[in-house]
């Protein structure tokens, strides 16, 4: 299996890769009726997430910083384009970094960033 990239950068190793589809259904229960009795819509169309969990390590903390900023830098108020996140499982997805989840431990001699990052597919209007 090869190594999950975000815009061509390393995530270190990769240790999931959750994949959410969801139908996006407008879910309308009638005023004093049954659970059954509701009505369901599908109007809004399918939407997609990734969520990554990786974990990066390096010998000291500026080299662990470095990589991690890497990442959290694709996270921004700014994104006007999406980036390529690329895995066996879901081959070449255009994706915006919607949310980037850091716990860095500095155990000894090893360094050790546990990171969760949630994508959400689909294409910049």
């Amino acid at each position: 299996m090869a190594a999950p990239t975000l815009d061509g950068k390393s995530l270190g190793n990769v240790q999931s890769v959750r994949i959410v589809k969801s139908a996006n259904l407008f879910h309308l229960p009638m005023p004093g009726s049954s659970d059954t009795e509701a009505e369901v819509f599908d109007m809004l169309g399918n939407i997609s997430s990734i969520t990554v969990h990786c974990i990066m390590t390096a010998a000291d903390v500026a080299t662990l910083k470095t990589s991690v900023d890497s990442i959290t830098a694709l996270c921004s108020n700014e994104q006007s384009t999406t980036v390529d996140f690329v895995s066996d499982i879901t081959g070449t997805a255009k994706v915006m970094v919607n949310n980037v989840d850091v716990t860095v431990e500095v155990n000894g001699l090893q360094c050790v960033a546990d990171l969760n990052i949630q994508l959400l597919v689909g294409v910049r209007n």
